[in-house]
């Protein structure tokens, strides 16, 4: 079962998965692009979290290096 590679996207920034966790008032949503081997990744919490053991460990578990971080405090 998948799709018919006629019917696949081809497009480098297309091509990936994308997929969401909810966790109670928190989510983290994943994007990846298989060709440009990226993971674009969002951490959203109403709760507070260290910010730096999240980028620590999510650079660790997908074996990479952090182009770009943002973070953006709610009040």
């Amino acid at each position: 079962m998948g799709i018919d590679p006629e019917e696949q996207e081809t497009e480098p920034h297309l091509k990936g998965t994308s997929a969401v966790q909810f966790i109670e008032t928190s989510n983290i949503v994943i994007h990846t692009l298989d060709i440009l081997e990226s993971v674009y990744l969002n951490i959203f919490s109403c709760t507070d979290f260290d910010t730096n053991v999240a980028k620590a460990f999510s650079q660790e578990w997908f074996k990479g290096k952090v182009v770009n971080s943002h973070v953006i405090e709610r009040k």
